[in-house]
């Protein structure tokens, strides 16, 4: 039997390694989290600060019900979208801890 033989016959044979979670990659999930979360996160905060005031100015000067609305709705999604980013930059983080355990 050649030696390529019994290269390909074991390469067959032995089980394939495993790959420790994250990997290399667990710093630079870590990195891309807080790049991502930043990113995000600080146009999300300045959305909700001028729905908020808005939502005071149309309070103040007794804006009609459909205007409100319209604020309610963005500060109720800036809000979700918040909880989105925070839940993947979670488990982003939590990716990349796994990588360097």
């Amino acid at each position: 039997m050649g030696r390529t033989s019994r290269l390909l016959r074991r390469r067959r044979t032995r089980p394939p390694r495993a790959r420790p979670p994250g990997g290399p990659r667990g710093p630079a999930l870590g990195a891309l989290a807080a790049q991502f979360a930043h990113d995000v996160k600080n146009p999300l905060a300045a959305l909700k600060g001028a729905a908020q005031f808005l939502r005071e100015e149309q309070c103040r000067r007794g804006a009609p019900s459909e205007e409100s609305d319209f604020v309610a709705l963005m500060l109720r999604e800036v809000e979700r979208l918040r909880q989105v980013v925070e839940a993947h930059e979670a488990a982003l983080r939590a990716t990349a801890a796994e990588g360097t355990a």
